[in-house]
C-alpha cells in the first residue's frame, strides 16, 4: 500500500489534541509541556509533520507549533501576501482568502514531497469576520439590487450573512484546488481528508453576531467531511450526534492504529458503515470575551460562560454559572424546535434539574483535569503581532 497522508483543514481556530481537555483558557494561554499534540503522535509513528496557518490561535504564539517538523505560519492575515493575487488588502487585518494564500505555499510543497507519509495540518480563515471575500464572491450571494462593491462596516446582518457565504465559497474553490492536485499527482486513495471548523457565526438568530456570544445551534453545528477512498463510502451521512473530539479517534481507527489511551472521543467508522452509535450526553463549553481576557479571573475563579449539553432530542443551555452573575438556564426540545426559540425549562423542571447536575457534574471534572494537566501561560512569550492579529479579528478588545 502507498504511504498514508493525513491531511486536515481547518475553517477556523482549532487544533485537534490527542488529549482533548484544554487547560487552555485565556487567550493568552500557552499549551502547557504535559500535552501530547496530535502532530506529536503522528510523528512518533514516523509520519513527517507539517502545518500551514495564517491565525495564531494554531501558531507558535499559542504553543501548538509542538510536534511538526515545519510550521509555515504565514503573514497572510496581514494583507500584502494577499495583495499579490488581487485579493483586497489594506491597513486593516483580513480572514478573507487566506486559503489561497495557504495553497501558494501549500501546493508545490505537496507537488515535491508526495511520496511522503504526512500529517498535513492547514488552517485558513476565510469564513471569519470581517467577511471581505475577493471578487467575484463578494457579492455572489448578494440581492441583485445590493450587486456594488460596498465594505461600509455598518452593513446590515444581511449583507454580512451574504458576505460570509462568499467567503464559504472561495474556501470551497480553494480545498477544490487541493482535491484536484491529490488526483493529478495519483495520490487521492491514499490520502486521508478531512475538513473541520471549530465554531459558525450567528447573524441575528439569537440577537447577536459572530460568535463568542452564545451556544445555539448556528455556532454550534459545524461541518466535518471526510474523504478515504475505498474505506469511507462515498456520500455516507453519519445520523447520529457526532462532536469535536471524535475527530482524532476516527482518523486513527480509518488508518488501522490504535488510538491513545484516556482520550475522550470515540470512532465514528462503525457509524460510516451502517452502525448506529450509542447516545450519549455531548457538552460544549464556551468562555466570555470578559473572562478570555482577563487571566486573573480565570485563574482564581470559574469564568463566566456557557455550558451546552445534548442529549437525545434534548438541548440544555446553563449561563453565567460563575460567582459573577446570576444563572440562567434554557431548555429546547430540538426534535419539535431545532431553531431553538421555544424555552421549556420552566414547563420541565426536573428535567432542567436532572441536565444542570449532569451539567456541574462534567464542568467539575473538567476543572479536575484541567489541573492535573497543568494550566497553560503565554506569560514568558508574549507576542505583540499575534495579539494584534487577535484584536483585529474581534476576538479582543
Amino acid at each position: 500500500m502507498p504511504p498514508v497522508r493525513m491531511m486536515t483543514t481547518s475553517l477556523s481556530v482549532t487544533l485537534a489534541q490527542a488529549s482533548p481537555t484544554s487547560s487552555m483558557s485565556a487567550w493568552s494561554d500557552r499549551l502547557p509541556p504535559s500535552f501530547t499534540t496530535i502532530a506529536e503522535w503522528f510523528r512518533s509513528r514516523v509520519f513527517y509533520t507539517i502545518s500551514f496557518i495564517t491565525n495564531p490561535h494554531a501558531g507558535v504564539s499559542a504553543g501548538l507549533e509542538k510536534g511538526f517538523d515545519v510550521v509555515h505560519e504565514t503573514p497572510a492575515i496581514t494583507g500584502p501576501l494577499l495583495a499579490q493575487e488581487g485579493t483586497p488588502a489594506g491597513s486593516a487585518l483580513l480572514s478573507s482568502g487566506t486559503s489561497l494564500a495557504i495553497n501558494r505555499l501549500f501546493l508545490p510543497w505537496l507537488s515535491t514531497h508526495s511520496h511522503l507519509p504526512a500529517f498535513i495540518y492547514l488552517h485558513s480563515m476565510d469564513p471569519h469576520y470581517p467577511y471581505d471575500p475577493p471578487s467575484p464572491f463578494d457579492r455572489r450571494f448578494l440581492p441583485r439590487s445590493d450587486r456594488t462593491p460596498s465594505r461600509d462596516p455598518g452593513d446590515s446582518l444581511a449583507i454580512s450573512r451574504d458576505r460570509y457565504d462568499g467567503d464559504v465559497a472561495f474556501n470551497d474553490e480553494q480545498i477544490g484546488r487541493i482535491v484536484d492536485l491529490l488526483e493529478v499527482l495519483e495520490i487521492r486513495d491514499s490520502t486521508l481528508f478531512t475538513v473541520t471548523s471549530d465554531h459558525g457565526e450567528e447573524f441575528g438568530e439569537h440577537g447577536g453576531a459572530g460568535h463568542r456570544n452564545h451556544l445555539h445551534g448556528e455556532v454550534t453545528g459545524i461541518p466535518w467531511i471526510l474523504s478515504f477512498p475505498g474505506r469511507v463510502p462515498a456520500g455516507t451521512v453519519i445520523p447520529d450526534r457526532v462532536t469535536s473530539i471524535d475527530i482524532f479517534p476516527t482518523l486513527v481507527d480509518l488508518i488501522g492504529l490504535p488510538a491513545p489511551p484516556g482520550i475522550q472521543g470515540r470512532s465514528m467508522v462503525p457509524a460510516l458503515h451502517g452502525g448506529r452509535m450509542p447516545d450519549r450526553p455531548v457538552f460544549s463549553h464556551l468562555i466570555r470575551r470578559v473572562a478570555a481576557e482577563d487571566r486573573q479571573m480565570i485563574r482564581e475563579t470559574s469564568p463566566l460562560g456557557e455550558i451546552a449539553l445534548w442529549e437525545g432530542t434534548w438541548k440544555y443551555l446553563l449561563a453565567d454559572y460563575s460567582p459573577h452573575g446570576p444563572v440562567w438556564e434554557r431548555l429546547f426540545q430540538l426534535r419539535e424546535d431545532p431553531q431553538e426559540r421555544n424555552d421549556l425549562s420552566e414547563e420541565l423542571p426536573e428535567l432542567v434539574q436532572k441536565f444542570r447536575k449532569l451539567t456541574e457534574k462534567w464542568y467539575g471534572e473538567q476543572i479536575r483535569i484541567r489541573e492535573s494537566l497543568g494550566r497553560g501561560n503565554r506569560e514568558f512569550l508574549h507576542d505583540e503581532e499575534a495579539e494584534r492579529r487577535l484584536r483585529a479579528l474581534g476576538y479582543l478588545q
